[in-house]
């Protein structure tokens, strides 16, 4: 079965392109996106330095 349909994406390649570059571009979007938008939620909870220990804010003695 499986022979039989890799013959018939290999006898009309122009058929059978779109769908694999649309396929391609969908899981590269997909996983840029996800990796993106994580690195964004980690890095705002860091900057934010709400943790669970609380966060000790540095000044100077003048201030």
């Amino acid at each position: 079965m499986i022979k039989f349909l890799l013959n018939g994406l290999l006898r009309d390649k122009s058929r059978s392109l779109l769908p694999i570059i649309v396929v391609a571009l969908g899981v590269i979007i997909t996983v840029f996106l996800q990796a993106y938008m994580g690195g964004i939620f980690s890095d705002s909870i860091e900057t934010t330095a709400k943790f669970s220990t609380g966060h000790v804010k540095v000044m100077t003695e003048a201030y």
